[in-house]
């Protein structure tokens, strides 16, 4: 059975990667970066050497326990941080939300996007941008949500009552083709959030089960 350390940026997030992967045959490690959302967004922060190391140690140890592969489940840490540069450092396969994000980028002109904070939505943008240097992002950021998950707030409650249900306007204002729901928190609220528009949420986390199931196979 192969073993995949999950890597997030809170406990939470960390159990919810953990939760996605018990569909497959794999034994998983609980991996998370931080203790609570502000702490990591303090760390996402942070000059980009520290990050690096901190993750890269973290990562030394978890390869020494037995770890195969590394699944971040986590959108705002995976633009932190170069992990592509960062599994050829430490001869370890890091598959991320990243990746799916270059299937996406090519399929769409027009992205709305949901995000934690700035940091995040920043690494998102700039890996479609980068990807497909014609789409247009556009990004709503909010931590309160992430935090309302955390807290395990009914999901409709978190949509009525934290902005969310205001966010189908803009995005349709501005013709969007799609919403990319760039924070792993947040699929907790996605079926009562997709209630509020017509416009397909797209969950990278759909793409990158599929991926394992075919390194898998």
């Amino acid at each position: 059975m192969k073993k995949i350390a999950v890597m997030a940026g809170t406990p939470v997030d960390t159990q919810m990667g953990i939760e996605l992967l018990k569909a497959l045959p794999v034994e998983t490690f609980f991996a998370p970066v931080s203790k609570n959302p502000n702490e990591q967004t303090f760390f996402q922060t942070l000059p980009y050497a520290k990050k690096y190391q901190r993750v890269k140690q973290q990562l030394l140890t978890l390869k020494a326990q037995g770890a195969e592969q590394v699944f971040v489940y986590c959108n705002s840490l995976s633009g932190a941080i170069d992990f592509d540069e960062l599994a050829q450092a430490i001869a370890l396969p890091i598959l991320t939300p990243f990746h799916a994000y270059h299937q996406l980028a090519a399929q769409y002109h027009r992205l709305g996007v949901l995000a934690a904070n700035a940091q995040g939505a920043a690494g998102i943008e700039r890996e479609l941008v980068q990807t497909n240097p014609a789409i247009q992002v556009y990004n709503v950021t909010n931590l309160d949500w992430v935090n309302a998950v955390e807290q395990k707030i009914p999901p409709q409650t978190i949509v009525t009552s934290f902005g969310l249900s205001d966010t189908p306007t803009f995005f349709q204002a501005n013709q969007v083709e799609a919403i990319l729901i760039g924070c792993t928190h947040f699929p907790y609220f996605l079926a009562d959030y997709q209630k509020q528009t017509a416009i397909p949420c797209i969950d990278p986390a759909d793409i990158l089960l599929a991926t394992l199931k075919t390194q898998l196979a």
